[in-house]
């Protein structure tokens, strides 16, 4: 009994982890005076979390548990801290301060980059992994699986180039706060990356659930988060940007694939029961 409550602490904890504002307690603001030692603080984090998703691998799984979920589940688990690397650092700049902390922005967006290649790696190994009922099925996954990570890649490498946009900008003589006024978001596409996010987590704990790998109760639960996620983003493209936080997020619309991962982590014998 006392090992159970020790695994099933161990899992919320780590479902918990990347999300909890443990570093803005720590680091309020980010800057370039202490950005080194917010990643120090990221990195120890990260270990902490290692050493505890080992712990649940060795005790919660039997020996003989099969390998074929372990790579996609490892992606998903990286792509959390990746994420949370993000979204601690505060809200981006989007002003003439860009200017003094376009690095720090720029390794905020290759850290999203970095999550979103963890979470299409996964998705792809996963669905290789699973049975599923009709090669249809597949194709359609894999179809729409490409359009997410092409819409969610350009979503983060197109913030990442603002920075150096700003800075030719500047350069040329232009008012650095003019670049902001002139500056096309393509709001409307970054809804869709974001949503589509939600909808990928919503179609792979479908996947598990036909598969004997998820309870219904958990696949209710992730589709309740992602539904609820997807209804805000409506109402920030409908009213604006009251209602961006926190579901509008990058790291958030990415929390219910990570979600996914430490649940898998924790399975006992994979035995994917044929649909």
């Amino acid at each position: 009994m006392l090992k159970r409550i020790l695994l099933i602490t161990a899992s919320i904890v780590l479902m918990l982890l990347p999300f909890w504002p443990l570093t803005e307690h720590l680091f309020p603001i980010v800057d370039n005076t202490n950005f080194g030692y917010y990643s120090l603080t990221c990195l120890a984090i990260f270990l902490v979390a290692v050493t505890l998703a080992l712990l649940l691998r060795k005790y919660a799984t039997p020996a003989k548990a099969d390998k074929k979920l372990l790579p996609a589940t490892c992606l998903f688990f990286v792509l959390g801290f990746s994420a949370m690397f993000a979204l601690h650092l505060g809200a981006p700049a989007l002003g003439p301060d860009l200017l003094a902390l376009k690095t720090i922005e720029q390794v905020r967006y290759g850290m999203l980059l970095l999550s979103v290649m963890g979470f299409a790696g996964g998705c792809f190994m996963l669905l290789r992994s699973i049975p599923i009922k009709t090669s249809l099925n597949a194709y359609l996954f894999t179809g729409f699986l490409t359009i997410v990570t092409i819409a969610n890649c350009w979503d983060n490498i197109s913030s990442l180039m603002l920075g150096s946009q700003l800075t030719s900008w500047v350069e040329n003589g232009k008012n650095p706060v003019d670049f902001f006024i002139d500056l096309d978001h393509h709001i409307h596409w970054r809804f869709f990356a974001r949503v589509s996010l939600y909808i990928t987590a919503i179609w792979i704990s479908l996947f598990l659930w036909k598969s004997g790998l998820f309870k219904i109760w958990q696949t209710l639960l992730l589709t309740l988060f992602c539904l609820t996620g997807v209804g805000f983003c409506i109402l920030f493209i409908i009213n604006g940007f009251d209602y961006y936080f926190p579901f509008m997020v990058p790291a958030i619309a990415l929390a219910p694939v990570y979600w996914i991962g430490i649940t898998l982590l924790s399975k006992p014998n994979y035995a994917g029961k044929q649909q």
